[in-house]
């Protein structure tokens, strides 16, 4: 889960994006199906040694204008629900829209972990992730998906980037997704801590830069 921070850090973050390779991360999502939209939601996994969950929100945006629709929200005013191995899964059920694109942004006090959309990509306008263009995350659901399906992040690791968005059938609310393996947590989480916070001095940095700030 390090690769990817301290690549960044030892480049000196030329251009960073709008998502990080982080120990916490949206996990599961289900937005749009035949018929009538139910049972939307969003699943994000966090190792079990994590305590803050204050600390972390997701923000809800409108890709047609780039504006906040929801959030932010933080982590602790979602439902625990499963745990595989050192990993826990919380869940919040919400309205997502599913217009072409939207998106949804994670991030932990002021500095954003994800800022994913689907159907697309848009530069958030407001709130956290103004100024940032969203990743798409690559699988939609289109109106005919069937009620239990669900976007899951697939394959083997501990941390975002070691996953792959798949569109899958049948949604796994609230634990660990059809074909994902969950490794076990690196030995601490101060080192994505450190980096995090160096990776938020450099985001700073580029925006006072940007702003003819000395």
């Amino acid at each position: 889960m390090y690769r990817v921070l301290f690549a960044w850090l030892l480049l000196g973050a030329p251009a960073l994006g709008s998502v990080i390779d982080s120990a916490v991360f949206i996990n599961e999502l289900h937005y749009d199906n035949d018929g009538t939209d139910q049972g939307e939601f969003v699943e994000v996994a966090a190792p079990l040694s994590w305590r803050d969950l204050s600390s972390i929100t997701l923000t809800l945006y409108n890709g047609g204008n780039g504006q906040s629709y929801s959030g932010p929200t933080p982590l602790s005013s979602f439902t625990r629900r499963d745990v595989a191995g050192p990993f826990a899964f919380y869940t919040l059920d919400v309205s997502l829209q599913n217009g072409a694109p939207d998106g949804l942004a994670l991030a932990q006090h002021d500095q954003v972990l994800q800022f994913l959309s689907y159907e697309g990509t848009f530069a958030a306008q407001n709130g956290i992730a103004q100024g940032l263009i969203s990743t798409d995350m690559g699988v939609r659901e289109e109106p005919n998906t069937p009620l239990d399906w669900s976007l899951q992040l697939s394959g083997r690791g501990d941390s975002y980037q070691d996953f792959t968005w798949e569109l899958l059938s049948p949604a796994s609310y609230g634990s660990v997704n059809t074909r994902q393996s969950m490794l076990p947590e690196p030995a601490s989480v101060v080192a994505w801590l450190i980096g995090l916070s160096a990776l938020g001095w450099l985001r700073r940095a580029q925006r006072r830069r940007a702003a003819g700030a000395p």
